[in-house]
């Protein structure tokens, strides 16, 4: 969000899956039309991971040109509002594959840029740099190879010094995720774990000199199918005092954002957001999934959670906070049921701070739930899955003579309900909040 209701999305276009992939950015309002737009081709494929807003019209980007025939280069580039290209540089590396890029800005005005590199699967790198404002390197480091997978980079409020989540790290911290402490000439000072088993997917924001914000996927032990999205607050550099977990029961997969899965401007309307349902087949999967959205205060008090989708397969992307305290959500969105050839759309939704769409696409909205059943189709048990906006709704299920089958209510946000006893077959089902039916459905159970 550069100015009020105007925003600027960047994504990337290809003609297949697999082949080469150019720049896309688009200048929309905040009905979500496109006001203008920018492409950038090369011979290989180009994309960029971040933009910085360094005043009122120009803004730098941070990415990758992936070359066919010799190693990766680092993309810098500036635009401007009006979406024309000020200029772009770039700086080689020896590597042929960058995954991702995470900038934060330095005490003095510089910028650092942090790049994940990768040789293999075993084998990594980062790349940290501290650029000026016009694109220049004024230093930079390689740390490794080792394993780590980054996510974000912050600087530290007090002690300027850079702090990164990752995964995976060699070091024998014996979790997932682990915290790494830069000084100013890229030397590392700590590792340390990632408290809660959280360990991906992981988004950092400070709050103030002292405490800063995690979120990431947590993982479950002795299961690899097992994942939700939680919340923690810290201090600095690695002390949790607080947490929250959001997301389907234990036995699915519910990942955060995959480039930003938190964000806020005022403390009070913290967003998190991720898919609900994910597959590792990545954007591609021929099951439902959901962008979740949950909104929390500065001490973890949970608002709001909300399910949108349900479909089609969808992977969110970001989230963004935004000046009218709401928020603006980027993903993707594979219609496997209509047009199984691969083709990804992407969706960009604007809600305000109850999680209403301010933007709606009247050909084709997006479904949101307050709650959802699964597993659909199912056997011996339906979970209800709520947001504690409707705590206290009654959940009505019916056989196909709308007789009522069941009836309960709902006093946690996850309950689970055996349904051994009913018959093969669709079941009808509503919830009622306020004597109104806000969510009804279909519910299969399998012979």
């Amino acid at each position: 969000e550069f100015s009020p209701s105007r925003y600027i999305l960047s994504g990337t276009q290809s003609i297949a899956l697999g082949q080469k992939v150019w720049q896309k950015f688009y200048k929309i309002d905040g009905e979500g039309d496109t006001i203008q737009s920018l492409v950038i081709e090369k011979d290989t494929s180009c994309m960029f991971f971040e933009l910085y807003q360094i005043n009122e019209k120009d803004i730098l980007c941070f990415g990758a040109i992936l070359n066919r025939l010799k190693p990766a280069e680092i993309w810098l580039t500036c635009i401007d509002t009006s979406l024309n290209l000020l200029w772009e540089k770039s700086i080689q590396t020896p590597i042929d594959q960058i995954y991702t890029i995470k900038a934060s800005e330095n005490h003095d005005s510089t910028l650092i840029i942090a790049a994940g590199l990768e040789v293999d699967f075993y084998t990594r790198y980062i790349l940290m740099l501290r650029i000026n404002q016009d694109g220049d390197s004024l230093y930079s480091k390689y740390i490794g190879p080792n394993t780590a997978y980054i996510f974000d980079l912050m600087r530290t409020p007090k002690t300027n010094q850079l702090l990164m989540p990752v995964l995976g790290l060699s070091q024998q911290t014996n979790t997932p995720g682990q915290i790494i402490i830069f000084n100013s000439s890229f030397n590392i000072c700590q590792v340390d774990s990632i408290p809660n088993y959280v360990g991906n997917c992981c988004t950092v924001k400070s709050l103030n000199d002292t405490a800063y914000f995690l979120a990431g996927n947590k993982y479950y032990a002795f299961s690899n199918e097992s994942y939700n999205i939680a919340l923690m607050k810290m201090i600095f550099p690695n002390l949790e005092i607080n947490s929250a977990i959001v997301g389907r029961s234990a036995d699915t997969m519910d990942f955060a954002g995959t480039f930003q899965g938190m964000d806020f401007i005022n403390p009070s309307n913290i967003y998190i957001a991720g898919t609900s349902n994910i597959s590792f087949g990545g954007y591609y999967a021929y099951q439902p999934s959901w962008y979740l959205i949950s909104r929390f205060d500065s001490t973890l008090n949970l608002y709001w959670t909300k399910y949108y989708g349900g479909d089609a397969y969808y992977v969110l992307q970001s989230v963004t906070a935004t000046s009218d305290g709401g928020a603006i959500v980027a993903g993707t969105r594979f219609d496997y049921l209509n047009h199984p050839e691969n083709q990804l759309d992407v969706y960009v939704l604007k809600i305000d701070s109850t999680g209403l769409y301010t933007n709606v696409d009247k050909e084709e909205p997006v479904p949101v739930y307050d709650a959802i059943v699964y597993p659909n189709p199912g056997s011996d048990y339906l979970i209800v899955q709520s947001g504690p906006q409707v705590s206290g709704a009654v959940f009505r299920m019916y056989d196909m003579l709308g007789r009522q089958v069941m009836e309960e209510r709902l006093t946690s946000t996850l309950l689970r309900f055996n349904a051994g006893s009913l018959a093969a077959g669709p079941h009808p089902w509503q919830i009622i909040f306020n004597n109104n039916v806000i969510e009804n459905g279909k519910w299969i159970k399998d012979k």
